[in-house]
């Protein structure tokens, strides 16, 4: 049962550490100001991590909790990095 509707925050971070604790599953320790600004609700918390586009260049998502409806209206190969 959820307490009401989910809003996302965008944190703008750099990767910092990386490790591998299972083929399928990594550790990763970010910087940045906006660590300061996350918050922990529950110790199973996801992230979402959005790399940069196939430019190199981050993509301009508006943080306003609808971010995703940006992302799918991206042209594919503007986020599709080459194989």
């Amino acid at each position: 049962m959820s307490s009401g509707p989910s809003r996302y925050k965008i944190f703008d971070v750099t990767l910092k550490e990386s490790v591998a604790i299972t083929p399928s599953l990594q550790c990763c320790v970010f910087y940045g100001a906006d660590v300061a600004n996350m918050t922990r609700h529950a110790p199973d918390q996801r992230i979402k991590v959005v790399l940069t586009l196939a430019s190199g260049e981050p993509p301009c998502l508006v943080d306003n909790g609808e971010w995703y409806p940006a992302w799918l209206a991206l042209p594919a190969a503007t986020y599709l990095h080459p194989a």
